[in-house]
């Protein structure tokens, strides 16, 4: 894997840490379910993208 791959897969890991972390701020219920989800796209993509370059999934 290149490293902008590595790089890619290791954004999408950074930006689903930033988007966890909004979760907790002791705002809107609504606002935490909102970045919960968003989290959750990064994860997938890092996911994806690891999938597409490495040819399986992380292991769990």
């Amino acid at each position: 894997m290149a490293a902008s791959e590595w790089w890619k897969v290791g954004n999408a890991l950074q930006e689903a840490q930033h988007a966890a972390r909004r979760t907790n701020t002791g705002g809107d219920p609504g606002e935490a379910d909102l970045w919960w989800y968003i989290s959750l796209l990064h994860l997938d993509r890092a996911r994806s993208l690891w999938k597409e370059r490495i040819g399986h999934t992380l292991p769990q």
